[in-house]
């Protein structure tokens, strides 16, 4: 291989790497001309719905090809996959990266590159991961090896201030948030608003529509809880299942491509006549968070399609003047308005709940249980 990652007369990356990374044109442009002469950590810094991972494997490629991020070899291409050999993926089984994670991190760092001439070593998340954050902060400091790290953080608490000090900073560009009706029924309506807006994220729910319409089949069936509800158990075991059933569908893909990456990682040790069983079990375990990870997405996201129901029956209530009964020119009766301001607090109420059902999920891991006592919630509201 012809070492080519610190020339600066050599050709940026190809922008083919960065495919269907949207809005993050800045962020692009910066990886592209840091690959020539790359810093030993980088932190990503906005939500995780930007396309991270796409973005983080496209840069992994660059740093990785041997011509210099081509776009077009097998090597690009596993990195792409997320299947590259010397890319290490560090995600992490619980809500934040956890000390043992973390030292596990620094011995995958100290291993000799397989195939390429450096390692590039993934850190998504690390906004919650205070306690291992001593731990980060060392190895970044004292880097093993010809390392490069990649961290991302969606918010930068104290105790991360340190860690993203010994990176170069690269702000991804923020997703916009869907238009909400403007109306005259006070902040808390636009508070709960901003809060269902939380629950999910819409920028991962159109990607994977783009990827193969999976999210969409989940938007769906989720969206048509609230018309099908009612207070029976029954009907609401029945719903749970149907619901759970989307997510269990749209995660095939991600099974079957787990699937493929795995039989190519033993081929492509086979073929260098090093097997590395560490290797494989760390993938294999790298595959089983991704998959937690990618469950919960799609739930909540789910939730999201659930709460919007509420929230469109709120917008067409919000341009009733509760006080009064009179939407622009047409007057109603003192009762409808009573009537509409009444639905509004339990679609408000409906939305709420919703939003806790989310910030459960990674503390309640059975999902089952968690929405056959939300839909319940719901049903009584």
């Amino acid at each position: 291989m012809t070492e080519t990652y610190y020339d600066m007369d050599v050709e940026l990356p190809s922008l083919s790497l960065f495919e269907g990374v949207t809005g993050q044109d800045k962020a692009i442009s910066l990886l592209r001309a840091s690959a020539r002469n790359p810093v030993h950590a980088y932190l990503l810094m906005g939500q995780s719905g930007n396309h991270q991972r796409k973005l983080w494997r496209g840069f992994a490629a660059a740093l990785l090809c041997p011509d210099g991020g081509c776009g077009h070899c097998e090597w690009c291409s596993r990195c792409i996959r997320g299947n590259h050999p010397d890319l290490t993926e560090m995600e992490s089984a619980g809500a934040a990266l956890s000390v043992e994670e973390a030292h596990q991190l620094i011995r995958l760092a100290q291993r000799t590159p397989l195939v390429a001439k450096r390692q590039v070593l993934i850190v998504p998340d690390i906004s919650d991961a205070h306690l291992a954050a001593p731990v980060l902060l060392k190895t970044l400091e004292e880097p093993p090896g010809k390392n490069i790290f990649v961290l991302t953080a969606s918010t930068l608490p104290q105790e991360i201030v340190t860690i993203a000090s010994r990176c170069l900073k690269i702000e991804l560009a923020s997703n916009q948030s869907r238009p909400i009706a403007a109306g005259g029924n006070g902040p808390s309506i636009t508070h709960t608003r901003q809060k269902a807006n939380r629950i999910g994220d819409m920028d991962e729910v159109e990607g994977a529509v783009v990827a193969g319409g999976s999210a969409q089949m989940v938007t769906e069936t989720w969206s048509s809880v609230p018309s099908k509800l009612s207070a029976t158990g029954s009907t609401i075991a029945g719903l749970v299942d149907e619901m759970l059933l989307a997510i269990d569908n749209a995660l095939k893909d991600v099974e079957e491509r787990q699937d493929k990456e795995l039989k190519e990682f033993d081929k492509s040790t086979s073929d260098l006549g090093a097997p590395n069983p560490a290797m494989r079990k760390h993938l294999t375990e790298r595959h089983h968070r991704e998959l937690r990870k990618e469950r919960v997405t799609y739930i909540r996201n789910g939730l999201l399609a659930l709460s919007r129901e509420y929230e469109n029956k709120l917008a067409q209530l919000n341009s009733i003047d509760t006080h009064t009964g009179t939407d622009g020119g047409s007057v109603f009766s003192a009762a409808t308005g009573h009537a509409a301001q009444s639905a509004m607090r339990s679609y408000i109420q409906a939305i709420e709940t919703i939003h806790e059902t989310s910030t459960q999920l990674v503390r309640n891991p059975n999902e089952k249980l968690l929405l056959q006592a939300l839909l319940i919630k719901l049903a009584d509201i």
